[in-house]
């Protein structure tokens, strides 16, 4: 049985807030582009941020729709399983699926890893649920959370680092919202490579410390280097580097689709 521990409580209130940086940051350099009348650039920003919103919400809201208690209903009947449902599709057509799933993570997430540190356990079983849930929950939002890095955050540093080479005029949320986008793509991967790790009981998990910052930093460069020489060739021909993407799209979804990576799933 996996534990969730409170290492894990805090990692998940580390992501909850580089999520929302990460939003507000584009969202600020889209309002940017618009003052500047650069419509372009402000329909691309918002539209990466649109897109990846779309993609997580449906997403988001078919596992609910999968899980065995939908919305933490506890096992309460059909009609009130449907209400709960509408209400969560509502929601989620607000765009704040997500936000949902973070407040049942840390609620899950606190009894597991602090209340049931602190008190007495009644019951092993009761714990036991407890935990299957937080890490369940967290292991939904580790793979949304891959979903938004590379639907949003790595086409907005090609389009940012693009912008900054054409524009005369640059701002310091610029430069934020790159900063936090690479951010985000090392970390939600590393997160979604623990968690792989986790579903697999013949795979080693990574050791917090040197190990782990070992391989954030690894990801980090890597995938710099990848999305920097897409900037540039954006900058030489940028007819081609559409193409290029979605031949990489292309090649990563057929790749995922025959190791058939179902793991990550509610209940699975």
């Amino acid at each position: 049985m996996r534990r969730f521990t409170r290492r894990n409580f805090c990692m998940l209130i580390l992501g909850i807030v580089t999520y929302v940086f990460d939003i507000v940051t584009d969202i600020w350099t889209a309002y940017i582009h618009l003052s500047e009348k650069h419509y372009i650039w402000c329909a691309l920003t918002a539209g990466f941020v649109l897109l990846s919103g779309v993609t997580i919400q449906i997403f988001s809201y078919s596992w609910f729709l999968d899980d065995e208690d939908p919305g933490g209903t506890g096992g309460a009947s059909c009609s009130d399983c449907s209400k709960v449902l509408c209400k969560v599709a509502v929601v989620h057509c607000c765009q704040c699926g997500i936000f949902m799933r973070y407040w049942f993570a840390v609620q899950y997430g606190y009894q597991a890893a602090i209340k049931h540190c602190a008190v007495v356990k009644n019951s092993s079983s009761d714990e036991d649920d407890i935990h299957k849930s937080a890490v369940t929950q967290a292991t939904d939002l580790c793979m949304l959370r891959l979903f938004e890095t590379y639907l949003e955050s790595a086409p907005q540093i090609i389009l940012q680092s693009y912008i900054l080479l054409h524009s005369e005029k640059r701002t310091l949320i610029q430069y934020a919202a790159i900063v936090t986008s690479f951010c985000s793509i090392s970390w939600s991967t590393m997160d979604y490579h623990q968690s792989l790790r986790k579903s697999l009981p013949d795979k080693k998990r990574i050791l917090w410390g040197f190990p782990a910052c070992s391989y954030l930093l690894y990801k980090l460069f890597t995938i710099s280097s990848w999305i920097l020489s897409l900037t540039l060739l954006a900058d030489v021909v940028l007819w081609a580097t559409p193409i290029l993407m979605a031949i990489l799209w292309i090649l990563g979804t057929v790749w995922a689709c025959l190791h058939q990576f179902l793991w990550l799933f509610s209940g699975s």
